[in-house]
């Protein structure tokens, strides 16, 4: 809730606490007036027209004397509890209904005459004279009613009490934010004024009519809102999340906590969810019609395969294939290299006894037979299975011991 300066008491207080008038030209921050309720009426005697008509000239609404009669005959029966603002803010009220709200301070004289005339009109077809005219009208008046007692204020408060730092500096804050706010209203032109005035109402200021266009931009941008539904489901969240600033500004943290679930609660009813926003579908083709679209935009159907690696196996194949590529083209000795390595063999060939005709080369008789001193005879066996015998007899004794 907004915050206004009282000029008169030097205290911040909640708008709720200042009157606020029809002449928006004379009082362009909102209509407030610049005293709080308190300090207005507090010399206010309900009673005297004099001390309270010009307050109702600030306010400009009209005064109609039948209408704070009543008022005064309803709430001013026990004097001791009547202060300035007893009738004043009950009337007020009043002219804001349906039936006052379009007449103004000028309208005051009119007003009264259509309340008179026809009853004057009735009494004269009476026979009434001018005189008892007169007498019964100074009976429904309201100077038939002023007490013998003086009701209106005795000046205690009107010396103003010291400004205290801290409201002096939150006093500097307000008054560079209404000066912010003015700046906005100005930069506005009428048709702007008259397109946010009918989409979101004559309660908000200009400044709030920013905020709010601007924060429903700034929505429609970051998730997919197409149908009415969500369209006024966005105007609700837009202004629960006004409200929900004011709130927690004016360090109201019990009504933020109630606003603040009202607005978790309409984000869930329109799913405004991760899934919506924009900015995480990044540029995929999730419908046919996007790519058919796509298709006659370019011409042709686009190709999405790209010539590269499609695993870590062709990585290594390719990576291979490159290697051998690079080895071979660039090792330029490489012909003298198997030159040699042919030359060596052939020379090694040769000194075997080997031929490069093609054909088996001849194996000699003498070639197939044994030295004399390699030849196995039947004594070698027989000494060979004798020492055989030997050991196994060896072996079964020391296992026997």
């Amino acid at each position: 809730m907004a915050k206004y300066y009282c000029e008169k008491c030097h205290r911040m207080l909640d708008e709720q606490q200042f009157y606020k008038s029809n002449n928006m030209e004379k009082y362009p921050d909102g209509g407030r007036l610049t005293q709080c309720r308190k300090c207005l009426t507090m010399h206010v005697d309900n009673f005297d027209p004099s001390t309270f008509l010009w307050i109702l000239e600030e306010l400009d609404v009209p005064y109609i004397e039948e209408e704070w009669v009543k008022l005064i005959d309803k709430y001013c029966v026990d004097l001791s509890k009547v202060t300035g603002a007893t009738i004043m803010g009950r009337y007020v009220a009043k002219m804001h209904l349906k039936q006052w709200r379009q007449y103004r301070w000028k309208d005051t004289d009119q007003l009264n005459r259509e309340v008179r005339e026809p009853i004057e009109q009735k009494m004269r077809e009476r026979g009434m004279s001018e005189e008892e005219i007169e007498t019964e009208f100074y009976k429904k008046s309201l100077a038939s009613r002023k007490p013998d007692v003086d009701l209106s204020f005795d000046g205690t408060y009107d010396v103003p009490e010291p400004i205290d730092p801290e409201v002096e500096k939150e006093l500097e804050q307000v008054q560079k934010t209404q000066e912010h706010e003015k700046s906005i209203e100005e930069s506005l032109t009428e048709e702007d004024k008259q397109y946010l005035f009918l989409k979101w109402g004559g309660s908000y200021s200009p400044a709030e009519w920013v905020q709010l266009e601007k924060f429903y931009d700034d929505v429609t941008q970051s998730f997919d809102i197409q149908t009415p539904t969500h369209i006024d489901y966005l105007k609700l969240i837009c202004k629960t999340s006004l409200k929900c600033n004011q709130l927690i500004d004016a360090n109201d943290i019990e009504g933020f906590q109630k606003m603040s679930r009202v607005y978790d609660n309409l984000m869930k009813s329109a799913k405004f969810t991760a899934s919506q926003i924009k900015s995480e579908s990044g540029d995929f083709v999730d419908s046919v019609g996007e790519l058919v679209a796509m298709a006659e935009e370019s011409g042709e159907i686009p190709q999405f395969y790209q010539d590269t690696p499609n695993d870590k196996i062709d990585a290594i194949l390719d990576d291979t294939r490159r290697y051998l590529y690079k080895l071979v083209d660039g090792e330029q000795g490489l012909g003298l290299l198997i030159e040699n390595a042919a030359k060596q063999l052939q020379d090694q060939e040769e000194k075997l006894g080997y031929s490069d005709s093609g054909e088996d080369d001849p194996v000699l008789e003498e070639d197939m037979v044994a030295p004399e001193d390699e030849v196995i005879t039947d004594l070698d066996f027989e000494e060979f299975s004798k020492f055989i015998e030997d050991e196994q007899n060896k072996d079964e004794g020391s296992i026997y011991d």
